[in-house]
Formats: C-alpha cells, structure tokens, sequence
C-alpha cells in the first residue's frame, strides 16, 4: 500500500482513469491535482480559485477531463499537458454530477435542476439543453440516497453530515417553500436529534447566508424555529459568538418588521 504523502490539501472528489493509470483529486478550494500512478509520480497541481471541487470525469479515452465546481463552473482540462482549456460557467448552482457520454458529448447537471449537454469540449451548447430534472433526484443521486419515503429527512441528515452549508441552506430554503407543514416536522425532528456541533454548524451556515444573499426571510423563520427546538442545555455548550450572531439577526428581522407595520399604518391614515 503507498501513502500519498504529498497531498496535504483536504480532498473533496477523486477519479482514477485506468487507461492512462491518472489518478486526478479535487480539493475544497478549487485545485485538481495529477497524479501518476505507475510511476508514483505527482505530475501538476492545478491551483483553484476558491470553489470546490464536487465532481470530476474522464471521457472515453481518458484524454480528457471535466470538473464540476461548488460555484456552478465546469472547466474542461487536457489530460496530456495538464491544462484547462475551456470554462463553462452556464450554471448558477452546485454542479453535481457530470460524465461523457459515448459521442463524447458532455452532460452535467446542477443542484437547481437543471442539466446541460454539451456537444463536445468546445462547450457549445448542443439542441438538447436546460433539461429539467427534480432537485431531489439530483441531490439523493449526490449524496448516494436510495429511494425511500423519507427522501426529505434523508438527504436533510446528510447535507448536515457532509457540512456543505450553501447546499444546506438552497435544500431547506427549497424544501421550506414546496411543503411547509412536512417541512417543519422534519426540521425539527433534525434538530432535536443534532449534537452541539452540529447545530453550531446549521447556525452558522444561517448567518453565512443572511450576510451573502442579505435579506433573507426564511434564514430569520429557520433560526426562530431552531433555537425554539434546542433545549436549553445544549444552548448553553454553543459558541457564544455564534449565539450572538443569531441574536443580531432576529433583532434586525424584528427592527425591519417594525419598521414595515408603522409605514403601513402611516399610509392606512394618509
């Protein structure tokens, strides 16, 4: 057994090609590292740019490889010289999966829904393009999910478990909106259920996401709903900062709310 002692970045995705004997690993922060194994050799450290990486293909000959990213980018990259040779940057959420198919058409799809098909590296858009799947398909085939009855509480455990907060926030505000009522039983069965790590977690992915979306009002519901549901031990163990990072934005929710009712009673006896 060899140790690769020189990948020292966390590793997000890896994908091995037999037929050159590449091993290609993709980091938390956008780089793709080559690596050959029937020399042991590291062969190029292409640096990222910050986004992860969640998925990476080889097409049919292994000359070629694609790279899907947590910003919604796909970058194509020669094998041979080890360079990117086209971006594509059509989706806006997670891609979450990507392959070729045997015409060397390249399909990838996104946490949105939404599925691209390539008609070849060049990354021009073939006839078939914007096909729409389920975003619960696309997540439970993400997250290796067997279909069950409890798709919802299955792929909410998940998402927790891997802490990729943006996919948890986009799954909870799509999950919140398409059934509220179910929504509200599982969320708080989730969180009853959770650890302090991970409501710490679930937290600050809330106040992540308020800060780079601003005014979100559902983060405001899911943080009310949280801390309704963790007892009260278990709120003493969260990080105070974290704490007084939910504070603000509840009291800011509250101010804006405020704010709203005396305009609308200032316009009512206008």
């Amino acid at each position: 057994m060899k140790k690769l002692k020189w990948l020292k970045k966390k590793i997000s995705f890896l994908k091995f090609c037999p037929k050159t004997k590449i091993l290609c690993a993709g980091t938390e922060y956008g780089s793709i590292i080559f690596f050959d194994i029937s020399t042991s050799t590291l062969m190029k450290t292409i640096n990222g740019d910050g986004s992860r990486v969640l998925k990476l293909a080889f097409n049919n000959e292994g000359s070629v490889l694609c790279a899907g990213f947590e910003d919604g980018t796909i970058k194509i990259l020669s094998i041979y010289n080890t360079s990117i040779f086209n971006v594509l940057a059509n989706h806006n959420r997670p891609v979450l999966d990507s392959c070729f198919s045997e015409d060397e058409k390249i399909i990838s799809g996104c946490l949105g829904g939404k599925i691209i098909i390539l008609k070849d590296t060049s990354c021009e858009n073939s006839e078939k393009k914007d096909i729409k799947f389920s975003k619960i398909f696309l997540l439970k085939k993400f997250l290796k999910i067997k279909n069950s009855k409890q798709s919802f509480a299955q792929i909410l455990e998940r998402l927790i478990f891997t802490k990729n907060p943006f996919m948890l926030i986009d799954f909870l505000d799509f999950f919140l909106k398409k059934d509220t009522a179910v929504f509200q039983k599982i969320f708080s069965q989730a969180i009853m259920r959770s650890d302090v790590t991970k409501l710490s977690f679930i937290l600050k992915s809330l106040i992540l996401w308020s800060q780079i979306k601003k005014e979100q009002s559902f983060v405001y519901r899911l943080i009310m709903m949280l801390l309704d549901n963790i007892k009260p031990k278990e709120i003493l163990k969260i990080d105070f900062a974290i704490l007084k990072g939910a504070n603000r934005l509840i009291r800011e929710w509250i101010s804006n709310i405020n704010r709203l009712q005396e305009q609308s009673l200032k316009i009512s006896k206008n």
